[in-house]
């Protein structure tokens, strides 16, 4: 699977669930945050049919929180933290996301070479 394929759908999911930008309701934690984006990133996996474990998944979402927490609207942040994507994402806040998938995605990349040795030892 090509990790960039992982953050190209990560970005489109966000661009497609944000239609219309919702009442904020206070500031979000790092969990709830990255809960959302172990949400977007499962649902993203799913589509690509990869055989990725959930702590690689963990290990990604919580990177990914830790590149973007500080820098992410506070719109965006509450969109991650309630998974409600009908919430606007702006446009600073997808390349931000985009970007740090890149940089996140060593941890997909190692679950998938492990699951990929595994398969080929058996």
């Amino acid at each position: 699977m090509d990790i960039r394929k992982l953050g190209a759908l990560t970005a489109m999911s966000l661009l497609a669930m944000s239609l219309a930008a919702c009442e904020n309701t206070g500031s979000p934690t790092r969990e709830n945050v990255q809960k959302g984006y172990i949400s977007i990133v499962k649902d993203s996996l799913e589509e690509l049919n990869a055989g990725v474990t959930s702590d690689a998944i963990d290990d990604y979402a919580a990177c990914l929180v830790d590149a973007t927490f500080d820098q992410l609207s506070e719109s965006s942040l509450s969109a991650l933290a309630n998974q409600d994507f009908s919430e606007a994402f702006s446009d600073d806040d997808v390349t931000l996301i985009s970007d740090a998938s890149d940089g996140c995605s060593q941890y997909i990349e190692d679950s998938l070479d492990e699951a990929e040795a595994s398969s080929s030892a058996s």
